[in-house]
């Protein structure tokens, strides 16, 4: 068994039913649903449940909120049947990657019948250490059986894709300093989450050097990351961001305030919940070459720092 599969079986049976679902209750699917709350309730005290479990690494417990016959399917291939499959799964994950957390943004809970609901949303696997988190989509069929809202068949798919949500890590305050040189930047989502918003500032000798505002979003088109960034002297440019593990790679193009063309491949390596490197290479100015930077080191402000 792969370390990824009972990943996606915590992110389809754990946490998938834990965070309220909010603003997803106006899915227009959900029309005749309004008098389930009840039901709601009940599926979110099931996901408690088996969060519990979790926390204690009783993988026996965790599997009991699984049907007797259920089924786990993901976009790699993985299939799993029956709960004593579930049981083995999670015991393994408890065995091998021990500390590993979900957070879940669930789209909606919908009923097609009294005694079935389905989960759909987002989740974010977060491993201990430097790894950068991972974020994939889920949606999951809960089945009444005996009053107990239990788990019938989840599925998973988009874990190797790039999602907005593995770089939800930036959000925050960043600095870098060094003798004659600060740099700042902030991160923050906008009202509706589809984009992160940057404000960044280069000081040097006390003195505002660069400036301006980064766009990162989902392209609708392709669905790659992309990013804007617009400098306060009239300068612009685009991104593609790739991930490749704990670090994006972010190829750039764009104009100086007069026009000329540059481009540049910058790497952004997470070192952890707090830290990363930023390195501008293949840095090219119209015609000309110029030098690789060296890697600076950002750090993230504590709250209240």
């Amino acid at each position: 068994m792969t370390p990824r599969r009972p990943f996606l079986l915590i992110a389809s049976g754990l946490l998938a039913v834990l965070v309220a679902p909010g603003p997803a209750y106006s899915d227009p699917r959900e029309s005749n649903d309004t008098n389930r709350e009840a039901d709601r309730k009940a599926i979110m005290e099931a996901g408690r449940a088996i969060a519990e479990a979790f926390a204690r690494g009783d993988a026996p417990a965790v599997a009991a909120g699984w049907c007797e016959q259920c089924e786990y399917y993901d976009d790699a291939g993985e299939v799993l049947h029956g709960r004593a499959s579930i049981e083995r799964a999670y015991a393994e994950l408890f065995r091998e990657h021990p500390g590993c957390t979900i957070e879940a943004h669930v789209k909606s809970i919908r009923f097609p019948s009294r005694d079935s609901a389905i989960v759909e949303g987002t989740l974010i696997i977060r491993t201990p250490g430097n790894a950068a988190p991972q974020a994939s989509r889920y949606s999951v069929l809960r089945v009444r059986e005996d009053g107990v809202w239990r788990i019938a068949v989840a599925r998973e798919w988009g874990a190797h894709e790039d999602r907005l949500e593995d770089l939800a890590w930036l959000v925050g305050e960043w600095a870098c300093s060094s003798k004659d040189r600060d740099t700042r930047m902030s991160f923050e989502w906008n009202e509706k989450k589809m984009f992160l918003m940057s404000r960044f500032s280069v000081r040097e000798a006390g003195k505002v050097t660069q400036s301006g505002t980064h766009q990162i979003g989902r392209d609708p088109r392709t669905g790659q990351i992309r990013s804007w960034v617009y400098n306060d002297d009239g300068g612009n440019g685009e991104m593609i961001w790739t991930r490749d593990r704990n670090r994006w790679v972010i190829d750039s193009s764009g104009l100086t305030p007069d026009g000329v063309p540059t481009s540049s491949v910058n790497i952004i390596t997470r070192l952890g919940e707090d830290r990363f490197t930023w390195q501008s290479m293949r840095r090219v100015v119209g015609a000309d070459a110029v030098p690789d930077a060296p890697p600076v080191t950002f750090e993230k402000s504590k709250p209240g720092g």
